[in-house]
């Protein structure tokens, strides 16, 4: 007399990732969710170095790329789902280019802000002693202008909070200065006359 067998497997072992990237270029602020399910008993996760029984959320985590184990405690069962990867903008810089004042005394400088990596769009603020002017969000670059000679901090914060400080110059424009020599006197047939020599030069800008 046959008999029929049945052969029997254990539940699929499920799992799904929820990320979250670092926000700012060497943060340890990323976050790693593993939720598991199935199999025949209790599951222990194996991220990174840790591990932890059934679903849980590894956090303080930076850019990398991770590879994880989920194994089945009844009956030792595996699986090596795919690495996760997280990823973290570049790091904020700022470049500067700025227009000196165009005489000596006026306020017709100017800065220009182009932030470089990050996460757009940004904002920035530039300050001189009491001087303070806030450049709402922009992208990919901003002017300041009005500006009088001196040094002006500039900082920029991303859309994530990063934040890049630069200090950059506002050079003084070129002071007039002109002697005047009596040339000849004044008599009755004619006028007098003065020369007029100029003592500072201004820089060829062509």
């Amino acid at each position: 007399q046959s008999r029929s067998i049945v052969l029997t497997q254990p539940p699929k072992i499920n799992y799904s990732y929820i990320l979250k990237n670092p926000t700012c270029y060497k943060f340890t602020n990323g976050s790693v969710e593993i939720q598991t399910s199935g199999g025949s008993g209790s599951l222990t996760t194996y991220y990174n170095g840790l591990s932890h029984v059934g679903s849980f959320k590894f956090i303080s985590q930076k850019a990398g790329t991770y590879t994880v184990k989920i194994v089945d405690n009844t009956n030792g069962c595996l699986i090596f789902p795919p690495d996760v990867v997280l990823t973290q903008p570049d790091t904020l810089t700022i470049i500067t280019t700025t227009v000196d004042v165009n005489c000596d005394g006026t306020d017709n400088g100017n800065i220009t802000i182009e932030p470089m990596g990050g996460t757009q769009p940004f904002t920035a603020q530039v300050t001189r002693g009491i001087f303070q002017e806030s450049v709402p969000a922009f992208y990919p670059s901003a002017n300041v202008g009005m500006l009088k000679q001196g040094t002006y901090n500039v900082r920029v914060i991303d859309s994530q909070g990063c934040i890049s400080n630069v200090q950059t110059t506002v050079n003084e424009g070129i002071e007039l200065v002109f002697k005047a020599e009596k040339a000849k006197d004044a008599d009755c047939a004619s006028g007098g006359a003065i020369n007029i020599t100029q003592l500072s030069t201004i820089p060829d800008t062509k």
